[in-house]
């Protein structure tokens, strides 16, 4: 997202943030797929996306996470 602010000479400057913001027609939180066969990791991951906003759906392993995809929507997948 970036803005557009004046400064004091009246030239304008863009300013970013790193806030993620969703898409105003998405009802539901981007939802993210982790795989990892380390558990650690897993949760590491989850217990930082998930305050930011996120749904996190995670796997510990890749045909794991391919059966999730024939049924489910993901933004993301880490792996």
């Amino acid at each position: 997202m970036s803005t557009s602010t004046k400064t004091g000479n009246g030239s304008s400057r863009e300013t970013s943030s790193n806030t993620y913001l969703p898409p105003a027609q998405s009802a539901r939180a981007p939802r993210l797929l982790v795989v990892d066969d380390e558990e650690s990791i897993r949760l590491a991951l989850s217990r930082v996306l998930q305050p930011s906003g996120f749904e996190v759906l995670t796997t510990d392993s890749v045909a794991n996470a391919i059966e999730l995809l024939q049924t489910t929507r993901f933004e993301l997948i880490l792996c």
